[in-house]
């Protein structure tokens, strides 16, 4: 200790609101500016507000908005979502000349193909107009705040939705790196049993336990 001073029962029993003795002693050295140089005191300053921080943050718990997104399927369950919505993939370019050559060709413009839906703007805007039928929400968003109010958007318009880990897995579903947010607006004739499965096992894990999953807080982070 600076200037070989020794800390007193007494002054420290002026700090008894604090658990860890070490932290004691280093409150009392902060309040006491001849025991340190400037130098030092700042230094110890800083340690002590990390220590505080530290123990602030053990101590506080997930809210129940974010904490449901630590709910999100496991990867077997996922995989189903993912192997239902790569069959509807946006067309690539080549894919897209090809299908409006053979167009041409016939005469006649045929369907506009079912592909999936992506980007948390467009999907928002398909849930409000109640045409998204599915939809994929990533858990590890960030910010989380960008899709956090999506669950209770499909909640209130009765919208299956699922969570899923990783944006990354999205991704694969639009030919992008990434993706936060994708949905279905319909299903062809030979998915159909598939999609219809998949939405009452959505429904199952998400949507009938909302209010159960919105009651529950979080362990501390």
């Amino acid at each position: 200790m600076a200037h070989g001073r020794s800390i007193s029962s007494k002054k420290l029993s002026s700090f008894d609101h604090i658990q860890d003795p070490s932290i004691k002693k280093k409150m009392l050295l902060r309040t006491n500016p001849k025991l340190l140089t400037d130098k030092k005191q700042k230094a110890l300053r800083e340690e002590v507000i990390a220590a505080k921080k530290k123990a602030l943050v053990s101590a506080l718990k997930m809210p129940p908005a974010l904490n449901q997104f630590t709910k999100y399927l496991d990867d077997q369950e996922a995989q189903e979502y993912f192997d239902l919505f790569s069959n509807f993939k946006p067309e690539n370019r080549k894919e897209r000349l090809e299908r409006l050559e053979k167009e041409k060709t016939n005469g006649r413009v045929g369907e506009k193909p079912i592909i999936v839906k992506s980007g948390v703007r467009h999907v928002t805007d398909l849930i409000e107009q109640k045409k998204a039928q599915l939809v994929l929400i990533a858990c590890d968003t960030d910010p989380i705040e960008v899709v956090l109010f999506l669950p209770t958007l499909c909640k209130k318009l009765e919208i299956p939705f699922v969570l899923v880990k990783s944006k990354y897995d999205l991704g694969k579903l639009v030919n992008r790196k990434k993706c936060t947010t994708v949905c279905l607006t319909g299903c062809t004739a030979d998915k159909k049993t598939k999609f219809q499965s998949l939405i009452k096992k959505a429904n199952g894990r998400f949507m009938d336990n909302y209010e159960v999953t919105m009651a529950n807080w979080g362990q501390p982070a």
